[in-house]
């Protein structure tokens, strides 16, 4: 392994209110105008939070798109709808909406800003975009998000199916570091001991508080966000995606119905220890 830089999110708010706040951070940085990609289906009152924080701090709209297609395909049709002039994307929402806005940042040059409104998994926060290339899942490499903004409030009211999900995910990093010891004994795969470590430590720094009050969410949204990290670090999925991450990727493909990520990669954590 070789030292590298990386590029890691600059500005992180993790507090109740922070879509409120959505266009000041953005005025901060001077970053307007802006697309906002967001998820089909979220809730109006919501994205009504984040447009009239926009309107506050005058921030200038120059693309709304609800995401309906979590596609490479879509990416690159939505790359020809941002206007040359926009100088930042934000994804708000769910993880399709927001893997599509990482994706089409990334294919843009643009700074991008992550506002993930539940956190059902760790990719808000990841160095990668999970779509669909012609038909068939790929994970596919975007560099992490300059900007993560939770809203501890917002997270709070998503469905508690979706607070199992990110748990569970995160319960899957302890298999993850287990099976990359296990590929350094058998294989001489390097292991980071940084990467390893802060994705060890994020588990144990959640179960500190493994409840869904205000204080547990913001602990799960800071170790799904480390673990992201952790694999900006390492150069790959390591720190967070082992053996478990195989068996939910053979349900996801012969599965009569998919069910959420973190449920099937914590179950299968379990299963495995």
């Amino acid at each position: 392994m070789k030292n590298a830089q990386i590029s890691v999110p600059w500005l992180v708010r993790m507090k109740p209110g922070a879509l409120e706040r959505l266009g000041l951070y953005l005025a901060r940085s001077c970053l307007a105008p802006v697309a906002l990609f967001h998820s089909n289906g979220l809730s109006q009152s919501i994205l009504d939070v984040a447009l009239q924080s926009l309107r506050d701090h005058s921030i200038a709209l120059a693309l709304l798109h609800e995401v309906n297609e979590a596609s490479v395909e879509e990416a690159v049709r939505l790359l020809g709808a941002v206007p040359p002039s926009c100088k930042a994307l934000v994804g708000a929402g769910g993880g399709k909406a927001l893997d599509v806005a990482k994706y089409t940042a990334f294919l843009a040059g643009l700074p991008y800003f992550a506002v993930p409104t539940s956190l059902s998994n760790d990719g808000f926060c990841s160095p990668q975009a999970s779509l669909t290339l012609e038909g068939k899942r790929r994970s596919l490499p975007t560099g992490l998000p300059d900007a993560v903004v939770v809203d501890l409030a917002v997270c709070h009211q998503a469905p508690l199916t979706l607070w199992h999900s990110g748990v569970g995910d995160l319960a899957s990093k302890f298999t993850a570091v287990a099976d990359w010891t296990l590929a350094f004994h058998l294989r001489g795969v390097p292991v980071n001991d940084l990467a390893a470590l802060m994705s060890d430590a994020s588990v144990f720094q959640f179960m500190a508080n493994p409840v869904s009050d205000e204080q547990g969410i913001r602990l799960l949204a800071t170790a799904l966000m480390l673990n992201g990290v952790a694999m900006e670090i390492a150069g790959s999925s390591r720190p967070a995606s082992g053996s478990e991450h195989l068996i939910s990727h053979a349900l996801d493909m012969t599965g009569a119905r998919q069910r959420l990520h973190g449920l099937q990669t914590g179950t299968a954590a379990y299963r495995s220890i």
